[in-house]
């Protein structure tokens, strides 16, 4: 039997930002990655995650 050989790759972005107002900060992002793996074993395979975020915070 022969070796097996893995190759991958990742790619990622994410963005985000602030909004500052007297009664507290609103912070808003959005974020995405993408992965590929080549396996002569495993074959092809590829996953895609997506997330996001909103917070709000106010100094105590």
């Amino acid at each position: 039997k022969g070796r097996s050989k893995h190759y991958s790759n990742v790619f990622g972005a994410e963005i985000n930002a602030t909004l500052e107002h007297s009664y507290g900060t609103f912070g808003l992002g959005l974020e995405s990655r993408f992965e590929r793996i080549n396996s002569t074993s495993i074959g092809d395979h590829n996953r895609e995650n997506y997330g996001g975020y909103l917070e709000f915070k106010t100094e105590a």
